[in-house]
Parts: structure tokens; sequence; C-alpha cells
């Protein structure tokens, strides 16, 4: 199993799946063209979700500060969902530190739950959490 992340719009809305093949179980490596595809649709970027392989539905610290510095460098705000197989989780920044996440948000007002489900079903069979007994 690997880590999977797919970029959506405002409305929930696939831009890209991002897997990159030195990705792992535990963790998605920076990657330069990332930042190319969410820079260049900033003005409609709703958020990323990517998963946790492992079941464990927080962020981790380098979660944190990657969502921190990503919304610095877009100066926005966004939704960022952590999906386990169990369980699907939206995290959003509540201030007033740089890294005060809190998750259980529902999604953006104008998104469409159905668009973001799919996207998370999808990403969890890229990340090989779907085994043949499951389908």
């Amino acid at each position: 199993m690997k880590e999977s992340l797919v970029v959506f719009d405002e409305v929930g809305r696939v831009i890209h799946y991002h897997l990159p093949d030195n990705r792992t179980a535990g963790a998605i490596p920076d990657s330069r063209d990332l930042w190319k595809i969410m820079e260049k649709h900033v003005e409609v970027l709703g958020g990323t979700a990517h998963t946790h392989p492992s079941g464990f539905n927080r962020p981790s610290h380098e979660d944190v500060t990657t969502w921190s510095a990503t919304e610095l460098g877009l100066a926005k705000r966004f939704l960022w969902v952590i999906a386990t197989k169990e369980k699907t989780t939206f995290w959003r920044w509540v201030g007033p530190g740089p890294y005060d996440y809190k998750g259980n948000h529902t999604p953006l007002p104008d998104m469409e739950w159905g668009l973001i489900g799919e996207a998370v079903d999808r990403l969890k069979a890229l990340s090989g959490m779907y085994d043949e007994e499951d389908d």
C-alpha cells in the first residue's frame, strides 16, 4: 500500500491525481510538479485529499506543516482530507497559530460530497487499500 493524493477544486471536481513512483506507505515526497499544478489552479483550488494506508486518521506533523506552508505560499485556505480504509476526515485551519488545524469539518459550502466521495474512493483503490475480497 502507498499513500496517494488528489487535488480537487472548490466544488469537489478532480484536478489531478498525484501518484509519484517514490511514494511510500507513510509519505508522499515533496514535488515541484504538484506545486505547479496547485499554483496553476489556485483560483479554483479547493484542497487535497490524501490517504493514510496505516489507518491513522489524524494528520502527521509533516502533514500540518505542509498544509500551513501551502496555504501561506498560495495565500488561500483549503480543505484538507485524510482518508483511511474505514474513515474520511476533513481538516481546516482554525488558528490562531500556523499549525492550528481542526478535524471533522464538512466540505466547503459549494462542494458536492458525491464528487469528493468518488475521488476519495478512487484514491483508496489507488493506494491499494482494497483487496480483492473487498470489491
